[in-house]
């Protein structure tokens, strides 16, 4: 497959990263890449979102976020890619986010 073909990581069980706002965390994690909150854990200082059967983003919220130096790539399915893009359309008519 071409993916098999391109250098680099092909999965990850579980990221952790801090965020400076979880409002912003949900809007990027859950609006834009599609994940799914995880809501047996309804803490208000992190936020844990399940991207597909596997992967898994625990995102605490502190005062200095994490910064990642180079290139992130997420890769989907044609089919995955559909659903994400129409999850998003409806999550941008449900929901305002500031971004600072």
């Amino acid at each position: 497959s071409a993916m098999a073909s391109r250098p680099g990581i092909y999965l990850l069980e579980h990221v952790n990263l801090n965020i400076l706002d979880r409002s912003n965390g949900i809007a990027f994690y859950c609006d834009l890449l599609g994940c799914q909150q995880n809501t047996r854990r309804p803490k208000e200082s992190a936020l844990h979102s399940n991207c597909g059967y596997l992967t898994q983003f625990h995102t605490q919220v502190t005062d200095a976020a994490q910064l990642w130096r180079g290139p992130i790539e997420v890769v989907y399915t044609e089919d995955e890619l559909k659903k994400v893009a129409s999850s998003s359309k409806q999550n941008t008519h449900a929901h305002t986010h500031t971004h600072t």
